[in-house]
């Protein structure tokens, strides 16, 4: 009687530990064999304890009852239990799992590592480059101010001598004169083409301020396209750096020239706005957009140059077009507050090519 009663309450330990086992191991490989164990044992242990109550309070039917019960679980975990065990036996032993969680740890650090060096070697090459444009933007900065200096007042003073030849030949030497006026015009167009050289190397119109150089360059490009323009500035009277507003004044440049050459559009809307440490420029049009491949072929609508110089600045650029709609493009960049962010940025200023 009392080994029925240590046996029965033994049983019901091991089944409760069963479900206690299950209960935390929810992705356990056959995780349902365990409980028809747990039910097996339980109405085991259970007709152990009916032993003893039948031994103060005899009760066939109840052991009866009890027994089959258990005689039919235990057949069925039986019957189920052979299917089982090919497949059991083909799991991984806890060796072979440790091996692959081992092997995949592994795959993951050097995943990692190689990530890391894919971007310290962008890293790397983003500031060689910007480096390299650094250069090229002061020469052309002093190309420009050479052409400006030597150049230009040369020309400037032959003009001078050239009119006053022309202006004291006006009677006694009429082929002097019109030669004369030929040189000036010539002379002109030559001034009008540095001006031009000058304006691509370092645009003068930005020593007006950015907001100044955004209005004359978007009345230029609706005088020169005879297209509807309206433009909507917002400035808070923030200092722009100068890489920073060269920038949004070049990468307005080609965005205007894309909608001129590309876009058949008849209206564009330009939208600026300076805030204390952010810049938001936004340029949409109502032409024919793009189309989804059309952004593989970046290339062709000034994009990439576009993209890169957002990305030196540190900021993000955003377009939506649809076929038949136009095109958003939407540029945010970053106002830097200290000299080495000044400093890092000039490679920006350079002029996209056209």
């Amino acid at each position: 009687m009392f080994s029925d009663a240590a046996i029965g309450i033994a049983y019901y330990i091991i089944s409760f530990a069963l479900l206690y086992f299950m209960h935390k191991r929810r992705y356990t490989p056959f995780r349902w064999m365990f409980g028809m164990f747990a039910a097996f044992i339980f109405l085991s242990g259970t007709t152990h304890i009916a032993s003893v109550w039948t031994f103060w309070h005899p009760d066939q039917m109840l052991v009866t009852v009890l027994n089959a019960a258990a005689a039919l679980v235990a057949m069925a975990a039986a019957a189920l239990l052979w299917p089982v065990i090919p497949k059991a036996v083909l799991l991984p032993a806890n060796r072979q799992l440790q091996e692959v969680i081992n092997q995949l740890e592994h795959e993951i650090d050097e995943r990692k590592k190689a990530e890391t060096a894919a971007r310290e070697s962008q890293a790397t090459l983003r500031e060689l480059a910007a480096y390299q444009e650094r250069i090229r933007e002061d020469e052309r900065k002093r190309i420009a101010r050479e052409i400006h200096d030597e150049l230009g007042q040369n020309l400037l003073a032959l003009r001078l001598d050239v009119a006053s030849l022309h202006e004291r030949a006006s009677e006694r030497h009429p082929v002097l004169q019109r030669r004369a006026a030929t040189a000036l015009e010539y002379i002109d167009t030559t001034m009008k083409s540095i001006r031009t050289i000058m304006n691509n190397l370092r645009p003068s119109v930005l020593d007006l301020g950015l907001p100044a150089a955004v209005e004359w360059q978007v009345r230029q490009f609706e005088a020169r396209n005879a297209i509807l323009c309206e433009l909507f500035l917002t400035d808070h009277g923030q200092s722009v750096p100068d890489a920073h507003a060269t920038a949004a004044f070049r990468i307005l440049q080609e965005s205007l020239n894309n909608i001129g050459r590309h876009a058949r559009a008849t209206y564009v809307r330009v939208e600026m706005r300076i805030d204390p440490r952010l810049l938001t420029l936004a340029i949409k049009d109502n032409g024919v957009g793009m189309y989804p491949g059309d952004r593989r072929k970046a290339h062709r609508y000034g994009l990439v140059g576009i993209e890169e110089r957002i990305t030196i600045l540190g900021g993000e650029l955003h377009i939506e077009s649809t076929p038949g709609h136009g095109t958003v493009l939407q540029i945010t960049i970053p106002l830097a507050d200290d000299v080495s962010a000044e400093r890092h940025t000039q490679t920006a200023a350079a002029p996209v090519g056209v």
